[in-house]
């Protein structure tokens, strides 16, 4: 999960924090997870790494965490098979690859400079593994895919990731393309099967009226690094928009089979998507994608049409009101259930989700939120047994456990929760620890 919007909004002071983890019924050999929380208290940034215990979904830090990544890591992605570990670097424009080893520690491979843009904000993987996909605020191509005469301020970067198992460089970017999207890509998505070879789609979520504190890349074209630091208004471009004005909105790209290319997707006109969206998420069945937005509160729900990179808002129940500041979003792996957190709140919103129409509605019998600490940044349901939500909790400097009762979908606060020491915490992403597809799919 990432740090979308918020991750640019204050990272101007260094606070330092000990780890100091209360921690009972936890041992190694009950782990389901690694869970991995990025930090960007320190410069460069750091990843820690804990053991998820099967019994409590208490943590307990695993020797040698924190490790080293590079400047304010806003997201953390896992591949699909746990392979690799992908941490994004907003202020050094890489991405970093690390391999997790069965005690959980992570070894880092190579860093990748991103080539065609700059200040990355999100990103995400195809089911298959084979590419990765980063959105980046400013763009180098200097184009929209709606009018190659409007000037272009994002990008969205199609990265091949080697995938031959014994290469040096297996699960490394080995190629990037530039597709350019609207202004101040936020986050992104991908709909396809298990191989991107028979095609499926890629959203772009856009906030044009946005506002980023950004590091000012003083070298672009050779892309070593940013320095300076200024506060950008993205305005409304044109066509780009497709007469949305300043309001969020979704782009959205076909794969073309077996070529992996992608073309604007809707007829090439973008989707309206609330005033401020700032995350994504999709059901695994791949007919559902969610989005929060940040400034009304609300779940915006859209339905895949026939051809995958269309869809549209729900016809009932296309916007479900969440907590405050709504800054991640994450479907539990059985599709059953979406959880948000409310970074103004200090709270994580549960609902469930209707199979048929795809709309998402309060968990009945439940307040609909349940606490976390202050600023929650990122929410995650761990994917071995599906039964542990996990918040990185950048204010409150700590990952909170809350309990899932997989028959409700309801939570409650876990053991020995929250987790402190994790200073300005951005982003979470787990790996599944040995085979526990029984208990994510029997009923409790």
């Amino acid at each position: 999960m990432k740090f979308s919007q918020l991750g640019q909004l204050a990272l101007a002071s260094a606070v330092s924090a000990a780890l100091v983890l209360g921690i009972t019924a936890c041992g190694q050999s009950n782990t389901i997870d690694f869970v991995y929380v990025a930090s960007a208290n320190n410069n460069p940034g750091q990843i820690y790494a804990f053991a998820s215990d099967g019994q409590s979904g208490a943590l307990s830090q695993i020797n040698g965490s924190p490790f080293p990544t590079g400047r304010n890591p806003i997201a953390l992605l896992a591949a699909p098979n746990d392979s690799a570990v992908y941490a994004l670097n907003h202020d050094d424009n890489t991405l970093t690859e690390y391999i997790p080893g069965s005690d959980g520690k992570l070894f880092a491979q190579k860093t990748y400079n991103f080539k065609s843009g700059t200040n990355p904000n999100g990103m995400a993987i195809s089911p298959d593994g084979s590419t990765l996909y980063v959105v980046e605020a400013y763009g180098l191509n200097g184009s929209t895919p709606y009018s190659p005469t409007t000037p272009g301020i994002g990008a969205l970067l199609q990265l091949k990731l080697d995938t031959t198992p014994d290469s040096d460089t297996f699960g490394f970017p080995v190629s990037e393309t530039a597709y350019p999207t609207c202004n101040n890509p936020v986050a992104v998505a991908v709909l396809g099967s298990t191989s991107n070879a028979a095609g499926g789609a890629v959203f772009v979520v856009n906030d044009p009226s946005g506002q980023l504190t950004t590091l000012i890349d003083t070298v672009a074209a050779q892309n070593r690094g940013a320095t300076g630091s200024a506060t950008v208004d993205y305005p409304a471009v044109g066509a780009c928009n497709g007469g949305l004005g300043a309001q969020g909105q979704i782009t959205s790209y076909n794969i073309v089979p077996k070529t992996n290319a992608l073309t604007p997707g809707n007829g090439g006109a973008p989707i309206a998507a609330g005033v401020a969206p700032d995350a994504i998420a999709t059901d695994p069945t791949n007919r559902f994608v969610y989005v929060t937005d940040f400034r009304q509160n609300f779940i915006l729900s859209y339905t895949v049409q026939g051809s995958s990179s269309s869809i549209r808002p729900l016809p009932a129940n296309s916007t479900t009101p969440t907590g405050q500041l709504p800054s991640a979003i994450t479907v539990d792996p059985r599709g059953k259930y979406i959880y948000v957190s409310n970074y103004g709140s200090g709270t994580v919103s549960g609902f469930a989700l209707d199979a048929t129409t795809g709309a998402p509605s309060g968990l009945s019998g439940t307040s609909n939120t349940t606490g976390t600490d202050p600023g929650p940044a990122a929410v995650i349901v761990e994917d071995s047994i599906g039964r542990y939500v996990y918040t990185a909790n950048f204010i409150g400097n700590s990952i909170s456990s809350l309990f899932l009762n997989p028959n409700a979908g309801t939570t409650s606060t876990g053991q020995n929760s929250p987790f402190p020491g994790v200073a300005k915490a951005t982003a979470i992403a787990t790996v599944k620890h040995g085979d526990h597809t029984i208990q994510k799919n029997a009923a409790y």
